[in-house]
């Protein structure tokens, strides 16, 4: 996950990032870990209500009202969850995901030809 958002909103603010995970409850230097390692969404909103924003603006993700019905359904879902579960949705979908990207099959399949 890029912090690039994070950073802005603390500039904006006038907070230094470990002020911020101070702030939130997040441990020393949590935040600038999430560049190598996503971190569990109860984070992220942490984050995010602190700001003011959703995850969807922090994450840079498109507004919902762009998604599709199917795309709503999975985030009701996923929001139901408590951290934990939501922790390991994250976990199975980085999992799956190189095997089930779109564009990477359409590139096996040009290379293929």
């Amino acid at each position: 996950m890029k912090i690039d958002k994070i950073k802005k909103l603390c500039a904006k603010e006038g907070i230094a990032i470990p002020a911020l995970e101070k702030a939130v409850g997040l441990g020393e230097s949590v935040i600038y870990k999430w560049e190598k390692n996503d971190p569990g969404i109860g984070r992220v909103k942490k984050v995010a209500d602190y700001f003011g924003v959703t995850v969807n603006d922090l994450l840079d993700y498109p507004p919902e009202s762009t998604l599709s019905e199917e795309e709503k359904q999975l985030l009701r879902s996923f929001q139901k969850l408590n951290e934990d579960g939501q922790d390991k949705v994250m976990e199975y979908i980085q999992d799956i995901a190189p095997r089930y990207i779109k564009n990477q099959s359409s590139e096996r399949l040009e290379e293929e030809a």
